[in-house]
């Protein structure tokens, strides 16, 4: 059995208990004057340290002006930042904390998280009446428990948009030098390369590219990048899914795998594999795509969030690199995204302890509006308060047209779609490795398309209900 998703949740499930606060909730003894708090990027633990080396790092510039801020105003609380990764490593510290009665007053969170709120093991947030009237809707999912609490704070998200490698659309003659169409095809077709409005057009687009490479002998240039990055592919593939109306499951329990809705998905995810660099199909994570294909100007498309936009600056000899809308299908073609990559803050329930005083006045600060528009412009991350997302402020920015791809989704009412993948809390190992091996299908077996998702279907929901 495939390890990564197993090993996810194997931990979480022996650590987790469930039951009451007081029989889950950590017993590390509080310090009224130290807050220990859990982050990961674009939040910088150590700072002070990285902007000696690196004075122009944005993130640690923020982080410098956030943190420092809140010292001032806290003088009485030392507070201990820490950065215990993200994903899996995260998701293995905190229950390893947990377990071990050593868990942060805070910690930031994810795709995990609502495992942690079913198991007791963080407290009701107080956000306050205008914060709480002022958080979107769509982070609802992950943020919210079954009483309709919220016990993780999303201080910024995002979603997936369409990265371009401008330099590859030159080197393939679909683009002049200035940006404007070459291909005559496309510009007899009405496609624009820079903003395409189908998955039907990029994939035309995507098939010139690689047969004008291969046609020179050069395999390893393609169109899209397309792969089974296992934590990261169900994300990118639920994104394909939702703009053709399919989802993974509706209701965090009833798998929908098997709909015309999702055969259109993967089917075109699959197409568009095909024009892929060769050797791009074995990439195991998002980094290898980014540094190995993306950024060297080996591919001209791939789906993603913000970071192939932020850190294509910090490779050197990276190619022009815009952000694009996501697409959506020709025919019953939905306007749909992903929350990905939400900063969700949660505070670690503790035996014998009732006073969480600083530990509210903590979120209540990180959810501040001047933090929510240092953390735009600083990485890009998405608000998650409405009145800082439909400000003039942020729209006013010389860079907006950059960040645009990836707040419209959220303010532009064409779009419906609700938090990020199914968090599934019944046997959730077991089912995510029966989804990777069907990921793994779609792109490296012949079987259709139709056929492979009737058997994810039942084999996911028997893993559901073993």
């Amino acid at each position: 059995m495939k390890k990564h998703f197993v090993k996810i949740f194997a931990l979480l499930a022996a650590a987790l208990c469930v039951g009451a606060v007081a029989g889950c909730g950590t017993d590390t003894k509080n310090d009224p004057s130290k807050l220990t708090v859990w982050v990961v990027a674009p939040f910088v633990h150590n700072y002070a340290q990285v902007l000696k080396t690196k004075p122009n790092d944005r993130q640690a510039k923020m982080s410098q002006i956030i943190f420092e801020e809140y010292a001032a105003e806290h003088s009485d609380i030392k507070l201990d930042l820490q950065n215990k990764g993200w994903g899996t490593e995260l998701n293995q510290a905190l229950t390893k904390a947990i377990a071990g009665n050593t868990a942060p007053d805070v910690t930031v969170g994810e795709m995990y998280v609502p495992s942690y709120v079913a198991n007791n093991h963080f407290i009701a947030l107080d956000f306050g009446a205008e914060i709480e009237g002022d958080i979107i809707e769509q982070t609802a999912a992950y943020g919210k428990g079954a009483d309709g609490k919220w016990y993780a704070a999303p201080v910024w998200t995002g979603t997936f948009g369409l990265s371009i490698n401008v330099t590859v659309l030159k080197d393939a003659q679909i683009l002049n030098a200035d940006g404007t169409v070459k291909d005559e095809e496309i510009i007899a077709a009405g496609i624009d390369p820079l903003h395409p409005a189908y998955w039907e057009d990029l994939l035309t687009i995507c098939t010139k590219i690689k047969t004008y490479f291969k046609e020179k002998g050069d395999d390893y240039t393609g169109g899209m990048l397309v792969s089974n990055t296992h934590e990261g592919g169900a994300w990118r593939a639920l994104a394909y899914q939702r703009t053709a109306g399919g989802e993974i499951s509706e209701d965090n329990t009833t798998m929908v795998m098997d709909t015309p809705a999702n055969e259109k998905a993967y089917r075109m995810m699959r197409d568009l594999s095909k024009t892929s660099p060769d050797g791009a199909l074995n990439a195991s994570n998002e980094e290898v795509l980014w540094t190995q294909y993306f950024f060297p100007n080996k591919a001209a498309y791939i789906v993603d969030g913000i970071d192939p936009i932020v850190r294509a600056g910090y490779f050197d000899g990276a190619g022009e690199i815009v952000p694009a809308e996501l697409p959506t299908f020709k025919e019953d073609g939905k306007k749909s995204n992903v929350l990905v990559g939400t900063g969700y803050f949660s505070i670690v329930a503790k035996r014998n302890k009732s006073d969480f005083t600083k530990e509210q006045e903590f979120i209540r600060f990180l959810l501040k509006k001047e933090n929510q528009i240092r953390l735009l412009d600083a990485d890009i991350r998405v608000p998650t308060r409405k009145s800082v997302l439909n400000s003039d402020e942020i729209k006013a920015a010389p860079d907006y047209d950059v960040k645009k791809p990836f707040v419209e989704p959220i303010v532009n009412s064409a779009y419906s779609f609700n938090g990020g993948i199914p968090s599934f809390l019944k046997n959730p190992a077991t089912v995510w490795s029966q989804y990777d091996y069907f990921l793994d299908d779609v792109f490296k077996k012949d079987a259709s398309v139709a056929s492979l998702l009737t058997d994810a279907q039942k084999a996911m929901t028997d893993a559901y209900n073993e």
